[in-house]
């Protein structure tokens, strides 16, 4: 997401760890940047205003969730009770509740493309009730849904 716009993110899953077609060595699974980069130091930018609850950011890379702002346009990052992978930690400019950084989530396969949570994920129960009753498989969520497109 460059030079700005509205997203709004629910229970998603976002992870890659590449494959022999794809590769996978250097850009992060989500970039979130409220500007595009033109060169010789020149941005164009844009408002950015992001709200990702309950989703994981996940992948092979040391930092697979990176997001900056630039002066010139609104930065406004918000995650709550996500799970995201930066070896840095979340950015002191973004608002951050309840998340968990660089805690493997512990997917059933990852190599067969299965990002159910397995048992002993953190990703279980560590979601808020946001109104949706099912996962991406027509599970029914509980009171306490987990982090991801799936519940466990």
């Amino acid at each position: 997401m460059f030079q700005g716009g509205g997203y709004y993110i629910d229970n998603c899953t976002f992870v890659t760890y590449g494959t022999a077609k794809v590769s996978h060595v250097d850009n992060p699974v989500m970039a979130l940047l409220n500007y595009f980069d033109v060169g010789n130091n020149a941005y164009i930018v844009g408002p950015l205003v992001v709200e990702m609850r309950n989703s994981v950011v996940w992948g092979s890379l040391e930092t697979e969730f990176f997001a900056r702002g630039v002066d010139g346009a609104d930065f406004n990052v918000k995650l709550e009770n996500c799970l995201v992978k930066n070896k840095d930690g979340i950015a002191a400019e973004i608002t951050a509740t309840n998340c968990k950084v660089n805690e493997d989530p512990k997917f059933k396969n990852y190599q067969d493309w299965d990002y159910r949570p397995d048992a002993g994920s953190p990703l279980i129960n560590a979601g808020i009730d946001i109104g949706l009753p099912t996962d991406l498989d027509g599970k029914a969520r509980d009171g306490q849904p987990d982090i991801g497109c799936y519940e466990y």
